[in-house]
């Protein structure tokens, strides 16, 4: 992922331990960007085999015009993907849908996923 990305929507990745006293130690990675929604969607999307076999080719059916729109998700948060912008929508909450461009949620999952295989790897 480019520097101007990361610097438009504040995007951080973080690898953190937690102690888990007699059980030890694990670690967890951790996307934050500049919207909370965005944010708590990519905490249920930590698995790189799952981004490439469900996610990235639903935003690359859409980029590659062989779908007009796709709907996928996490646990609480669903999207619709068209060639535009990705609308996420937060279940039981108003009408405050975040956006973000195609584009660049294509490259921001993809540095996710290139994140999540680099050492530390998640121990969750």
């Amino acid at each position: 992922m480019d520097q101007q990305t990361k610097d438009k929507y504040s995007i951080t990745f973080t690898n953190r331990v937690i102690d888990f006293g007699i059980f030890g130690k694990k670690s967890r990675k951790i996307l934050s960007i500049n919207n909370a929604v965005v944010s708590e969607f990519f905490l249920d999307w930590n698995n790189p085999e799952e981004l490439d076999e469900y996610l990235i080719p639903d935003i690359d059916d859409v980029l590659q015009g062989v779908a007009i729109e796709r709907s996928n998700g996490s646990e609480t948060i669903s999207i619709s993907i068209n060639s535009n912008f990705v609308v996420f929508y937060v279940d039981n909450v108003g009408t405050d849908h975040p956006q973000i461009p195609t584009s660049d949620f294509k490259e921001i999952v993809e540095g996710w996923r290139d994140f999540l295989l680099t050492p530390p790897l998640n121990e969750f």
